[in-house]
């Protein structure tokens, strides 16, 4: 029992001078600072003022802002809830006293493990003999150290004090012996930060202890303690260790700055969006049947979803078709079927019997979620039997997808300056040609995501030496 009490000063009015007891028994009139020690003098903590008052280091549960809440239960049992982080339970050696106070502010009484059995249960205090009454309000003491507190504050500010229970470190017990193993402290442990703290252990039934650190020796993270009993499977602990500043670094001599929303955080590595190479359009196949305006292929080569309407993101309507046989190309005009498209223009005699090669449209999205900038590098290189044409959309329905013909809105014009898109036409220039560029969208603008469409023409079966290679890198 601790009774002693120093850097006191006595209440001169003050006639009968009292000890004060761990239980609160007894009581002193005192002005100033109280402390408790222990039988070697070493302060234990500071008090409230009143009877059995509260280690101020501790924890401090109350019907309202305290770090636990109280409340009550039955006329024998209160409840906890609202523990603070790191605390996962209590146990019964925790609770120091409770105090029952009733409607009008009274302390009804005072219940210590001394004069009465405390027991814990999950979340629930059970006081034997206790009469509680559903207006009371209870505040409970206990003898679980802060993890932090201004106490155990460093030079710079920061926290001194490092606990698994707070997932600063690992702490795992060697079953059949008396050594600890710690990973994840970002500091060397030495046996002065041990005996600083505390370590509990709790076994697999529950049951709670305060490991004697007497003799301690540690040694590559490894700490042994010879004056316990082993450890058996199913023990579990909870460390505490003191430690240097966590807000001050000593190499450096300067406060350590933590940036919670740093700015590399914010921007992507370099995508790879396309990477086409040998790419002409579509396979070229035999029209049978055909016209000059209708091409028919009994392979039934097309689908609606690769048509597509105008503007559509897969649509080749309004590109070119080229008769391989005759040299001369029209423009797609309609799907009718698998087997038969409609075509105008350009300068074909008849689709009869002729070889001829389709465009084709490949698409890729951008998903520009939490992301407000976006940077695209293209390099569209087409020989003289290829043309490319690049164009950019934008949405903000989450169900769009680059398969589908609907739900984009063309940001051609308005972001490549033309309605076209970025093109390399090796077919029109009879040579081949190559367009590079970078386009900067650095307005912030919150787009769900865009979709890159890029189209090849070809005008015979094979393009060796044509490539469509786009980058992008996203920003916020």
């Amino acid at each position: 029992m601790l009774e002693n009490l120093v850097h006191t000063k006595l209440d001169p009015n003050l006639k009968d001078v009292g000890y004060l007891t761990k239980g609160g028994k007894k009581s002193i009139g005192v002005s100033g600072e109280v402390m408790l020690v222990d039988s070697t003098g070493n302060p234990i903590g500071g008090l409230e003022g009143g009877g059995a008052g509260s280690v101020s280091s501790a924890y401090i549960a109350k019907p309202a802002n305290g770090d636990i809440i109280t409340a009550y239960t039955s006329a024998t049992q209160i409840t906890l809830s609202g523990y603070p982080a790191g605390l996962a339970a209590i146990y019964d050696e925790d609770i120091e006293f409770i105090r029952q106070i009733n409607a009008a502010g009274e302390i009804v009484a005072t219940y210590t493990k001394e004069d009465s059995a405390i027991t814990m249960s999950g979340a629930i205090i059970t006081v034997a003999g206790a009469s509680f009454v559903a207006t009371d309000t209870f505040v409970v003491g206990t003898n679980i150290p802060r993890p932090v507190a201004s106490s155990a504050a460093g030079a710079g500010g920061g926290s001194i004090v490092y606990t698994n229970a707070a997932g600063d470190f690992v702490a795992t017990p060697t079953t059949g012996a008396k050594t600890i193993t710690i990973t994840g402290l970002p500091f060397t442990l030495e046996a002065i930060n041990v005996v600083a703290g505390s370590i509990k252990k709790i076994t697999s039934a529950g049951v709670v202890t305060t490991l004697d650190l007497t003799d301690v020796a540690v040694a590559g993270g490894v700490i042994t303690l010879d004056n316990i009993d082993n450890f058996v499977a199913g023990d579990v602990l909870l460390c505490t260790f003191i430690g240097p500043d966590k807000a001050y670094d000593d190499t450096l001599d300067t406060l350590k700055v933590i940036t919670l929303n740093p700015q590399y955080g914010h921007y992507t590595s370099v995508e790879t969006l396309a990477n086409e190479s040998a790419w002409p359009g579509l396979t070229s196949t035999v029209d049978e049947t055909g016209s000059a305006t209708q091409i028919i292929d009994s392979a039934a080569p097309f689908t609606l979803a690769q048509i597509g309407v105008a503007g559509g993101n897969a649509g080749l309507i309004g590109y070119k078709v080229y008769n391989i046989t005759e040299g001369t190309y029209a423009n797609v005009l309609s799907w009718v079927s698998t087997t038969t498209i409609n075509t105008t223009g350009g300068t074909v005699t008849s689709w009869a019997t002729d070889a001829y090669k389709m465009p084709e449209a490949k698409t890729y999205e951008i998903n520009m979620e939490s992301y407000n900038h976006l940077t695209l590098h293209w390099r569209l290189t087409a020989d003289l039997h290829t043309s490319y044409y690049m164009k950019i959309y934008g949405t903000l329905d989450s169900s769009a997808t680059v398969d589908s013909t609907v739900n984009w809105v063309d940001l051609t014009t308005t972001i490549f300056g033309v309605a076209a898109g970025i093109t390399a036409d090796g077919i029109a220039a009879g040579a081949s040609v190559v367009t590079e560029g970078l386009k900067i969208l650095d307005t912030p603008t919150p787009m769900l995501k865009y979709m890159i469409k890029i189209i090849a023409e070809g005008d015979q079966a094979a393009a060796t030496g044509s490539s469509a290679i786009v980058f992008i890198k996203k920003s916020s």
